[in-house]
């Protein structure tokens, strides 16, 4: 019973560090914003991005030492979205991951 209960509490732990914080992404001309549940905008900073296959992966910083990681599959967004951003990416002169 303790060894489920341990399972059932870590399970919850995880659930909730790994929630999404932001709900949105957006590329202005200011640089780019994260803007959480309750509609409040961060500026953030693209640390990195990398193509994995059909995946896409980009590594968000904001504030002193917080990342946020988000990883956008074909059908998060409609293919002139993806390929808009792509293009940004491509243009961008940021370090790509290896």
């Amino acid at each position: 019973v303790a060894l489920t209960l341990a399972v059932a509490a870590l399970a919850v732990r995880a659930w909730r560090r790994h929630r999404a914080r932001f709900r949105r992404i957006a590329c202005r001309a200011s640089g780019w914003t994260l803007t959480d549940a309750a509609g409040v905008e961060h500026p953030a900073l693209l640390e990195t991005h990398a193509r994995l296959g059909a995946l896409l992966a980009l590594v968000f910083r904001h504030g002193p030492r917080a990342r946020f990681h988000v990883v956008l599959a074909p059908d998060n967004l409609d293919a002139a979205t993806r390929r808009q951003l792509l293009l940004l990416l491509a243009r961008a002169g940021i370090a790509h991951a290896a």
